[in-house]
């Protein structure tokens, strides 16, 4: 779980998401199913960025690895960085194949 990589407490996500203790715990445990939007939020606290392709969202696909990977081992900085990379790279790809 990506909070308990970043050691931080629920307490804390819940306070950098804006959303309470009691939510957060519901939704780790399943009690609780998140909107769109909720989970923006906590994906904004927690630094994580949503990638544009739906395949990277499989755990088994080679480049997701990867750049999970990668990331993880970035500090917050670095990870913008990182995401502006990956965005001018896929518009050089998407001018080279339109």
């Amino acid at each position: 779980m990506r909070r308990k990589q970043l050691n931080i407490s629920q307490a804390e996500l819940a306070e950098k998401a804006d959303i309470s203790v009691t939510y957060v715990s519901k939704i780790e445990c399943g009690h609780k199913n998140i909107s769109a939007y909720m989970l923006s939020k906590i994906m904004s606290a927690l630094n994580i960025t949503y990638i544009k392709s739906s395949e990277l969202l499989y755990t088994n696909d080679s480049l997701y690895k990867t750049i999970n990977e990668i990331t993880n081992k970035l500090n917050n900085e670095q990870v913008e960085y990182t995401l502006r990379i990956l965005q001018l790279l896929s518009k050089i790809i998407d001018k080279k194949y339109t």
